[in-house]
């Protein structure tokens, strides 16, 4: 009989050695009685249904661009990023769950859209902060939410809680921060880079923060930040400076 745990170990070890490193389970009820019916999971009938959340740091960086220059239909897709991430999301899921699943990811539109942020925070992924990024204790906020995987099985009793990063800042460097971004956005909309700043502003996981080229990607979804040279994509591309002021790109989940 396929139970949670085994089934979440063997998910989030797949998915950690395609690039997706982060990984946390709970149950899809915890999340939905915190939003409104249009952001809710499926969970087939069952409050307890199990939902795995996928994540990752900066470790996904190099696997991504790998794919990429593999895979000549990454290559001309119009968001290379969002298809490797259904695709490996939908390989992990199909090579491992026996039971009903539906996939949720955070470029989908309504009705399939979802509160991500909330839902790591309800699985104990990575604590949604004053400023309304996700923070994990170690990584702080460099780090991305990618995939929901909801299972008809039940899922833990209770979702683990490890440290709350934010509880215990006192300062909260990223909440003035966050009131210079929105009010540079009221003037230059187009500018990114008070964004970034809140990000930056965080004390927790500066050491992991995302090269320049993962940067300007997240951000904008700028096709030159995959450094696309005759068709290839170069891994070499980390080395290389994001753009001073990006175009601006809406996200639901930390970038």
């Amino acid at each position: 009989m396929e139970t949670w745990g085994p089934l979440f170990e063997a998910v989030a070890r797949q998915a950690a050695a395609a690039g997706l490193d982060l990984a946390a389970a709970g149950r899809a009820g915890d999340y939905n009685r915190t939003v409104e019916a249009p952001w809710r999971l499926p969970d087939f009938g069952r409050r307890d249904a199990l939902v795995i959340v996928l994540g990752h740091t900066r470790a996904l960086w190099p696997r991504f661009i790998a794919a990429l220059d593999a895979d000549r239909d990454l290559r001309i897709a119009s968001d290379p990023l969002d298809l490797w991430t259904e695709r490996t999301v939908a390989r992990i899921a199909t090579a491992n769950i026996a039971s009903q699943y539906a996939l949720r990811f955070p470029h989908e539109a309504p009705p399939r859209r979802v509160a991500f942020q909330r839902l790591a925070d309800a699985v104990g992924l990575a604590q949604l902060g004053p400023a309304m990024l996700c923070v994990d204790p170690v990584h702080g906020p460099w780090l991305g939410l990618r995939a929901a995987v909801v299972v008809d099985l039940p899922g833990p009793a209770a979702a683990p809680r490890g440290p709350r990063p934010c509880d215990g800042c006192v300062e909260r460097p990223c909440v003035p921060a966050l009131g210079l971004a929105a009010a540079r956005a009221a003037v230059a909309p187009d500018d990114l880079r008070p964004w970034l700043a809140v990000r930056d502003a965080c004390p927790v996981g500066r050491e992991h923060r995302y090269g320049p080229r993962q940067v300007g990607y997240h951000y904008t979804r700028d096709r030159a930040m995959l450094r696309l040279e005759d068709g290839v994509a170069d891994p070499a591309s980390e080395d290389a400076a994001a753009p001073s002021a990006p175009p601006p790109r809406r996200d639901e989940s930390n970038p």
